[in-house]
């Protein structure tokens, strides 16, 4: 709760309007324990992390941050969101390029956690020096390009994150790899054969093939590959059953009319998986219909809007709700009252 607490006032002290989002204006606030350090400006993340021990707290503001050569430490960054909130005013927290982990130095990030970030880039997790596992690497409410998976990895979790590229397994070992509630705009593939990976509650919009894996409860617009499991996802059956011969439990398939098909399951009527409400901005909210109909195997909804992690991409940082500043001191002191909502933490 101290550490909830302490990122709400970092939020109160650097929000802005979507109109100006200063340099001055933009900050990370190391949590160190029962202490905090604030550092300002384009480079405030690269002055956190240098600085942060493992197991250490990051939160920073709305505004565009430089980005670490390496995330190397075993932290947890929280950001304002990788979307502008038109609800409270607070802009998005961008990272202006990809994010790398490097095994380098001996140096291990184990339980690296990220969210609430646009990461304008690719996410490279790179093969460790020693060759051991990489563990509880997680993503959650980010938005990233491609998710390259270099280094063999235990437990690594994307939940709720909108990855405009490709997951990429790079031939590496992946056990209890999961992505959950994601939009994947692009192919899911190459882990090593021995590799354990589930898409659940996914959107998989795009043409290409996606590997053999355990697919659940998810949209997948074109084939997977022979060796797939695929339970109760919706998509076109010569596709996703590869003639016949992947294991589909329970699956809800259409032969012909895909658009149609698709068009008669969201509530917003839309023929497509695209992101976007057609000829607009707006991102979906992927909300099922007939939810009765179109039921998941954990009694939810199928797709994003469904599971224990429903679509939802403000991230669990305190929200301003509201505030008042006095337009003078008193005593030397200026009077500040913020109300926060304290949201349920995702990890």
């Amino acid at each position: 709760m101290k550490h909830l607490f302490s990122m709400a006032v970092a939020l109160f002290m650097t929000a802005t309007s979507f109109a100006q989002v200063v340099s001055e204006a933009i900050s990370a606030t190391l949590q160190r324990g029962e202490s905090t350090t604030v550092y300002y400006g384009t480079d405030a993340l690269k002055q956190a992390l240098e600085n942060a021990e493992d197991g250490n707290i990051i939160t920073l503001s709305s505004g565009t941050f430089s980005t670490p050569a390496n995330f190397n430490k075993s932290v947890k960054i929280y950001g304002a969101g990788y979307e502008d909130d038109t609800l409270t005013g607070v802009a998005r927290t961008f990272l202006a390029g990809g994010l790398t982990m490097d095994g380098l130095d001996g140096q291990h990030p184990d339980y690296f956690y990220m969210e609430g970030v646009w990461i304008n880039g690719d996410i490279n997790i790179n093969k460790l020096e020693t060759d051991t596992l990489i563990q509880g690497t997680k993503f959650v409410k980010c938005q990233m390009g491609t998710f390259n998976m270099k280094s063999n990895s235990d437990a690594t979790i994307l939940r709720q994150c909108f990855i405009n590229g490709h997951i990429h397994g790079n031939n590496a070992v992946a056990t209890g790899f999961i992505a959950q509630n994601c939009y994947i705009a692009n192919r899911v593939q190459w882990f090593d054969t021995k590799s354990a990976v589930l898409i659940d509650h996914c959107i998989l919009p795009t043409d290409y093939s996606h590997g053999p894996y355990l697919y659940k409860n998810s949209f997948i617009f074109w084939s997977l590959d022979l060796g797939a499991t695929a339970v109760n996802c919706v998509g076109d059956h010569r596709r996703i059953s590869n003639n016949s011969q992947n294991t589909l439990v329970h699956c809800y398939t259409e032969y012909s009319n895909w658009g149609d098909y698709l068009g008669s399951i969201f509530t917003d009527g839309q023929k497509n998986l695209n992101y976007t409400l057609d000829g607009t901005s707006i991102p979906r909210r992927w909300e099922i219909a007939d939810p009765e109909t179109f039921m998941a195997d954990d009694s939810t909804a199928v797709g994003p809007a469904g599971g224990s992690y429903p679509w939802d991409k403000i991230p669990s940082t305190p929200r301003i709700i509201s505030s008042k500043i006095a337009n003078k001191t008193v005593g030397g002191k200026l009077h500040v009252t913020v109300k926060a909502e304290a949201r349920p933490v995702t990890e």
